[in-house]
């Protein structure tokens, strides 16, 4: 379930686990916010890459935008969503993709992807996770002591694997019964 977090909230809870001052503006000309604000993104897109959080989710058709252009093998040409970041699945069985462009010979096609989502659609759990990895890459370039960086790196492995397996669980029992939003193509 969202929690309508705010972004600067997980930025803040990186900063007090690493023992750092919170920010109260990312746009403040300090080396932390500097480092922020290149590592938050980073951070957010890769964790929610990592696993298909089902608050991440989201299904879009596509439609072409023209002809296959430089890509000889396939005749219609697609722009992806502007929050794709991974893609789960496709309607069709033949496809290319180069960048923000997806190639195939259907004139519509349909996709599962996992978005790069507005914090305000975070899990409690998601947060949690990004936090905890903005504040070992944080503390990476901030100089933090090494102990501390293992520490936070256990627990966010900890936390990591009991989120997946509970996410998967959750998937699970939807799918056995029926209770899932989420339809295969």
């Amino acid at each position: 379930m969202p929690i309508k977090c705010k972004k600067l909230d997980i930025i803040n809870r990186s900063m007090l686990l690493i023992k750092k001052s919170p920010i109260t503006d990312l746009d403040e000309d300090s080396e932390v916010a500097s480092y922020v604000r290149f590592l938050y993104p980073v951070v957010k897109a890769e964790i929610i890459e990592s696993y298909p959080f089902a608050c991440a989710k989201s299904c879009k058709n596509l439609i072409s935008v023209h002809g296959g252009d430089n890509n000889k093998e396939y005749k219609y040409k697609f722009i992806l969503p502007m929050d794709f970041l991974k893609l789960i699945s496709i309607s069709v069985d033949s496809y290319s993709k180069d960048g923000i462009y997806l190639y195939c010979d259907a004139k519509n096609v349909k996709i599962k992807y996992l978005a790069n989502i507005d914090e305000e659609l975070f899990t409690v759990d998601l947060a949690k996770l990004v936090a905890y990895k903005l504040a070992i890459e944080l503390s990476l370039s901030l100089n933090v002591d090494t102990n501390l960086i293992s520490q936070l790196q256990n627990i966010y492995d900890k936390e990591y694997a009991m989120v997946v397996s509970s996410e998967f669980k959750e998937a699970n029992l939807n799918n056995y019964t029926g209770n899932t939003l989420w339809v295969d193509l």
